[in-house]
């Protein structure tokens, strides 16, 4: 019997000894979540600034799309402006080049004139 307590004993201090390195494991666990919670705080203040920024980054973007709508306006009526123009201005060429065709022909007329007026004398 004395064997059989001897046994149940030893059994009984190894059990606390293991008992004891649970604890021991169960504390460093402890930890080691105490510091990932910290970490992740951590995290979620660093993506809360991110989420920050890119709000401010957005609003900026938003702002840059109104002005290059704004600046493709003006692009589309300088364009036409310019439509317009050109067509003005290939007229006024067209009607110059006219002149110019008549002012030939009236000059060799008048070449033709002097030259026989010079015949005469």
């Amino acid at each position: 019997m004395e064997d059989i307590l001897k046994l149940i004993l030893e059994k009984v201090d190894s059990l606390s000894g293991d008992m004891a390195s649970m604890k021991e494991d169960m504390g460093s666990m402890k930890s080691d979540m105490g510091s990932m919670k910290s970490e992740i705080g951590f995290m979620k203040e660093d993506m809360n600034s991110m989420k920050s920024e890119i709000g401010s980054i957005n609003k900026k973007l938003e702002a840059m799309d109104i002005k290059i709508d704004k600046i493709d306006e003006k692009l589309d009526d300088h364009e036409a402006n310019n439509a317009e123009r050109h067509i003005e201005i290939n007229q006024r060429i067209s009607k110059i080049q006219q002149d110019v065709t008549a002012l030939e022909a009236i000059t060799g007329k008048n070449m033709t004139d002097i030259a026989i007026l010079k015949a005469v004398k």
